[in-house]
């Protein structure tokens, strides 16, 4: 089970092949799943995939309020930040402390929402280098953000029954 089993009773097990799927489609070395705690409505990480233990450690700060990740979330947008040393990107420093510490230049963010008004988490995909997506790759993205989104409501619909 992840952390979050209280609030998202869904295994690792299917966590982790939803987020590979994801990654797959953005092209993406390595990935987060995260997911809102419904009790304090922060963003809390419910797998990783390409990167270590320690490394997933170096996370969160990339998840803080008032980050990329949290407004994506926010706004209920895809968010692409191409390359997250250029000038203009307004970065929290300890957000781009951890991506120099993860190894990665650029970020493809995709909130899972279950309607228009809400976020229940997000797949954050993360590049080494700069990356421009593909239209095709931002559209495929996001539907399969809403699948899991639906996934992941419908596991925790199952723990409840």
């Amino acid at each position: 089970m992840t952390i979050l089993a209280e609030s998202w009773p869904v295994p690792d097990t299917e966590l982790k092949p939803a987020l590979r799927l994801a990654m797959s489609i953005g092209h993406a070395p390595m990935g987060l799943l995260l997911l809102r705690d419904i009790a304090s409505g922060a963003l809390r990480m419910a797998a990783t995939e390409g990167m270590t233990a320690e490394q997933g450690t170096l996370c969160a700060p990339l998840f803080e309020s008032g980050g990329p990740i949290d407004r994506a979330c926010a706004e209920h947008e895809h968010l692409m930040i191409r390359d997250l040393l250029a000038e203009g990107t307004a970065l929290p420093p300890r957000f781009l402390d951890s991506a120099r510490q993860l190894g990665f230049r650029a970020l493809a963010i995709e909130p899972l929402s279950l309607t228009a008004n809400d976020s229940i988490g997000a797949v954050a995909m993360l590049y080494r280098a700069t990356h421009r997506a593909r239209p095709r790759s931002v559209q495929m993205c996001a539907q399969c953000a809403r699948l899991l989104a639906l996934a992941v409501e419908a596991g925790r619909e199952r723990a409840r029954a």
